[in-house]
């Protein structure tokens, strides 16, 4: 088949004609570690970190049993993507919890990115040159940051490594036509899949390739793509599944339906926008508590149509602008909000494989321009500005991913009036900073702007606690169960201080059953309910507890000792040794565990090795009665 694409731009190979291919590609990485280097220094944020990495058990273990186990789980934040989950898994067993590594990963994967989309680009622009400026925006515009800096975002870097790689390898099948090589460009379409299910479009995509080198639209055409399009229909579902177990579709409620491409439309504009002067930007952008039909959203549905007219009208002349826009939209089109999910109402990370398609279109441009103008340096001083100044907001923006304190408080500032930055800003300041003062003022300012956020409650409750105001705390936790979010933690929590503040077990133990009916894999209910069984004489049920909570939650060390406890409480020292020993092995900083490993020890007349676990409790700062050691 005759190659369809770009012509060699002259003016670029005047320039460059003798670099290189490596000495390219050594300067787009050098560039770009410039630039994004500041991520590296950068910790932990409370923003599905948490939830998604630090406490996500699936990535702890990587034994048969843990690999089923990850790509066996439906959803995890929403989606399911073990492939990703692996990489934080393998990264989760060299790091532990050290975030520098997991940055650094995030880093070099996109770096692997960058190679990819360089040689695409030389694929399809035929210019080194043109490849590495594309490659370049790529690297370092401020919209990408997102994906880079936060360690969360790590599907995003992990399935465009396999979606590049799966247009390069469909490339190469326009040119020989061999299955092999539509087997392998299948292949990692699934990869990107198992990274992030939200590439299902790439069928489009592969269509969209066709139409640029003028393949005729056969019976082979599309049988050849009917596996991929199987599979994004597989992945799609999933992904709507996920986002519907994890809540995240609720927003849908509040607009109508024959309004939500208006959304769409807006978006759009603002994406395409902010390819050319990122503004306004912020890691969140909320929903609207109240959605209206803004005259500018009608405004941008219009612009978008006289566009597509425009695109239509020249598409003989230049068919690059219809493949770089089409690209745009396709990659974009999941993630629009026509389909309203989640809180944000756009995201600087959905643009990671959507601006392809406008860097590609720009450079096309830019070089049909300067191909027209006699004076050229001026226009490439004018483009070399434009680059050192994205990369240098690029620069300056990542230390705002440094933690939970700087990035919400950059949200606060991008939007004063929306609660969400003020609960996420309190919330890390309760359990990170342990600032009490600041967190209760961001807490209650959250309350003021949204009163019926259950979640605002909840970490209300929690500091309460802390301050000892019981009776307010579980006020507290009643209005979290009321609104909904986190009601299955608020009721925990409640039974404990309703225990606490001698409320009637059995009403408490209603508490708990409550919880597991919304939750029935919420392991610490299961733990709670046990220990009241156990003291209501429900032998038989609380060991059941005590056994489903350490199936839920295996290498919890606590969960193993408040099971030995119960063993050696009811006569079985021998269980109770095994217990406190697996709940050492997982956290032999415990110093109440060692001290009831001696009790036992000492009981059953191994003096010796209970005077030690008596000596290591004590030094871990465990409170040991003098007689004990004495003895």
């Amino acid at each position: 088949m005759q190659d369809q694409s770009t012509k060699s731009p002259a003016v670029f190979e005047k320039f460059t004609s003798r670099i290189p291919t490596p000495t390219w590609l050594a300067a787009l990485l050098l560039l770009s570690l410039l630039c994004l280097y500041p991520t590296l220094q950068n910790d932990w944020v409370n923003w599905d970190d948490d939830e998604y990495v630090l406490q996500n058990r699936l990535i702890r273990d990587l034994s048969p049993a843990g690999l089923v186990h990850i790509f066996a789980t439906p959803e995890k934040v929403g989606l399911y993507h073990p492939l990703t989950l692996l990489s934080l898994a393998i990264d989760h067993q060299i790091w532990g919890n050290n975030a520098f590594g997991f940055h650094l990963t995030n880093l070099l994967l996109h770096f692997l990115n960058l190679i990819l989309v360089f040689f695409l680009a030389k694929k399809l622009l035929k210019s080194p040159f043109a490849a590495f400026l594309l490659a370049l925006l790529f690297a370092i515009h401020p919209m990408h940051l997102e994906s880079v800096a936060w360690i969360s975002a790590r599907k995003d870097l992990l399935s465009g490594v396999f979606f590049w790689g799966g247009l390069l390898f469909f490339i190469q099948y326009l040119e020989n036509f061999k299955l092999k090589t539509l087997g392998l460009c299948l292949l990692f379409f699934v990869l990107a899949l198992l990274s992030k299910a939200l590439v299902f479009t790439f069928p489009v995509i592969l269509l969209l390739f066709d139409f640029r080198v003028k393949r005729r639209f056969s019976w082979k055409l599309w049988q050849e793509k009917i596996p991929f399009f199987l599979l994004s229909l597989l992945f799609g579902l999933l992904a709507v599944h996920g986002q519907q177990a994890s809540d995240s579709l609720a927003e849908i409620q509040q607009i109508p339906v024959w309004q939500t491409f208006f959304p769409g439309t807006w978006n759009v504009v603002i994406y395409l926008a902010k390819a050319l002067v990122p503004f306004h930007l912020s890691p969140f952008h909320p929903f609207p508590r109240e959605f209206h039909l803004a005259w500018y959203m009608v405004a941008a549905s219009l612009l978008l149509g006289l566009l597509a007219f425009f695109l239509w009208k020249f598409r003989k002349t230049h068919p690059e602008w219809i493949f770089a826009f089409a690209f745009f939209l396709i990659c974009l089109g999941p993630v629009l909000q026509i389909l309203p999910f989640g809180k944000a109402i756009q995201a600087e990370r959905y643009t990671y494989l959507a601006y392809f398609g406008l860097f590609y279109g720009l450079i096309y441009f830019f070089e049909q321009i300067l191909s027209r103008f006699k004076l050229k340096w001026p226009l490439l001083a004018v483009l070399a500005l434009w680059v050192f100044t994205l990369s240098f907001i690029t620069h300056q923006r990542a230390t705002i991913w440094k933690n939970g304190e700087t990035l919400w408080t950059e949200v606060i500032e991008k939007y004063p009036q929306h609660y969400f930055g003020y609960a996420s800003r309190g919330q890390f300041r309760l359990d990170r900073l342990h600032d009490l003062e600041g967190a209760e003022a961001d807490l209650r300012k959250a309350l003021d702007l949204n009163p019926g956020s259950g979640r605002v409650w909840y970490d209300l409750g929690r500091l309460e606690e802390q301050q000892k105001r019981f009776q307010n705390a579980i006020g507290d936790y009643n209005q979290s169960i009321k609104w909904g979010e986190d009601a299955h933690k608020a009721l925990v929590n409640r039974a404990r201080l309703r225990l606490q503040t001698g409320d009637d077990p059995m009403s408490v133990l209603h508490d708990l059953d409550l919880a597991l009916e919304m939750k029935p894999d919420y392991a610490l209910a299961k733990l709670n309910r046990a220990t009241l069984l156990e003291a209501l004489n429900q032998k038989e049920a609380a060991l059941k507890d005590y056994d489903q909570a350490i199936l839920l939650e295996p290498d919890n060390a606590v969960f193993w000792q408040y099971r030995g406890l119960f063993y050696v409480n009811n006569g079985q020292p021998e269980q109770g040794l095994k217990n406190y020993d697996e709940s050492l092995r997982l956290d032999s900083s415990a110093g109440r565990t060692w001290y009831l490993r001696g009790k036992v020890k000492l009981i059953s007349g191994q003096n010796e090795a209970s005077q030690a676990d008596f000596q290591k409790a004590k030094a871990l700062g465990y409170p040991v009665p003098a007689e004990l050691i004495s003895r």
